[in-house]
């Protein structure tokens, strides 16, 4: 009897053990996954700002990046750059920089190579307002926004070609080696007034000729906006874009979805759920906005917009609103809460200041930006007289980072306050 009832009790916990594994199995393979402020339906991430913004957390460096690196760049008394970074594009040992409204060669260990171009608006010189490489050719892109064309340079600043003008106005640009193609979006203007068209986000590709080769269109805001605001013009930045895999995804800010760009269609990729952001700007209060020549932008509400994405991470920036981070391996979206530092400006006065990122892996600068290179790498630029204070309180503090105190007295070595400023790349995590 003792024996039966023991093969009874085993079989039942092996229909137990099957039935679980069974059940597991079915939920691994099904189209939908929640975790906190995601979702993964039918392979689209879905990530709630709404409701992780009412949970914000702080974010260490160290639970994002697992490295940093510090490029003093090189001075020269004929190169005297500001630490007003633009753009950053690293190739290998090549590092270009878009500082003010020129672009700068250096090598990844801070020698100067060249000036790509030169500052004016005669033959062969250009304001630049964006740039990206071609990797394979070795050659730089720079946007002459006052010609509106597309400049093509050597890495060792030799003019290639000036390509045609280009059709669409914006600063910031892509290549895609893939399609041997260059990738631009607009900046909306939305403009009620006689003889205007409202002019909407665009997602343009253009071959290496200056030839439009596709065209995608973005409904922005619902007519109503303009509801007893005639001559309202309203201006603002457009989508954003980024490369990642060697596939481009583009973000429709009206629907707040990030597509991948597929030959001619766009693919769902990430959906935001802003509901707060859209339910302003539908019934928005025209006294609520802030004059800018004659322009308006709005105080309080802007668009959510997918800055980056690494092999780990998406970045959503939000403007004056937070940052959010997600996490594909933990499966979680974190609203950043900024962390407060009171600083003394150049007069002795302390002010408060916020970063998005505290620095815990070496106590030194707090990365501020959710700007990407290569979806590898956040990045900054630091003056070497802050850098230079910053060691001075580190050793003082003796909080711990002793360890890195060598290694930062070798890099601010050699350098004066006049120097050129450092470029700081913090490692995502993998």
């Amino acid at each position: 009897m003792l024996s039966q009832t023991r093969v009874l009790l085993l079989f039942t916990l092996c229909i137990f053990l099957v039935s679980c594994g069974g059940k597991s199995k079915k939920d691994l393979s099904s189209k939908e996954k929640g975790y906190k402020y995601a979702s993964i339906k039918d392979g689209v991430l879905h990530l709630d700002l709404d409701k992780s913004r009412k949970d914000s957390t702080r974010l260490n460096l160290s639970d994002i990046c697992d490295s940093l690196i510090y490029i003093p760049l090189e001075t020269k008394k004929e190169l005297l750059l500001s630490n007003m970074l633009n753009e950053l594009c690293i190739d290998g040992d090549d590092l270009f920089i878009h500082i003010g409204w020129g672009v700068y060669h250096f090598k990844t260990d801070g020698e100067f190579v060249c000036q790509i171009g030169k500052i004016g608006r005669g033959p062969g010189e250009c304001v630049c307002t964006g740039i990206c490489l071609n990797k394979e050719l070795k050659h730089v892109y720079v946007r002459a926004n006052y010609k509106n064309k597309l400049l093509e340079y050597d890495y060792d600043g030799k003019l290639i070609s000036e390509r045609i003008k280009l059709k669409d106005r914006q600063r910031e640009m892509l290549y895609l080696p893939a399609k041997k193609s260059l990738f631009y979006t607009t900046s909306f203007i939305l403009a009620q007034r006689k003889g205007i068209t409202p002019k909407y986000i665009t997602l343009s590709e253009y071959d290496l000729d200056g030839k439009l080769k596709y065209s995608k269109l973005s409904n922005y805001f619902p007519n109503k906006f303009f509801d007893g605001g005639k001559g309202i013009r309203v201006v603002s930045n457009g989508s954003s874009k980024y490369v990642l895999d060697n596939s481009i995804y583009f973000q429709e800010i009206a629907s707040d979805t990030v597509f991948k760009k597929e030959d001619d269609s766009l693919i769902p990729h990430i959906i935001l759920n802003n509901k707060d952001f859209k339910k302003a700007f539908t019934s928005v209060n025209l006294q609520s906005l802030r004059k800018i020549c004659h322009s308006y932008v709005c105080n309080d509400y802007f668009p959510a917009i997918v800055c980056g994405e690494s092999s780990r991470f998406v970045f959503v920036d939000s403007h004056y609103e937070p940052t959010y981070v997600y996490d594909k391996s933990d499966r979680k979206l974190s609203c950043v809460k900024k962390y407060v530092k009171h600083e003394e400006d150049e007069f002795g006065v302390k002010k408060a200041k916020k970063y998005m990122y505290f620095n815990d892996l070496d106590g030194m600068n707090h990365i501020v930006s959710t700007r990407l290179v290569n979806s590898e790498y956040l990045y900054s630029i630091v003056s070497v007289a802050d850098l230079m204070e910053q060691l001075e309180n580190l050793k003082e503090s003796n909080n711990g980072k002793a360890k890195y105190v060598k290694q930062l007295e070798k890099i601010v070595g050699g350098l004066t306050e006049e120097s050129n400023p450092v470029i700081m790349l913090a490692r995502l995590k993998k």
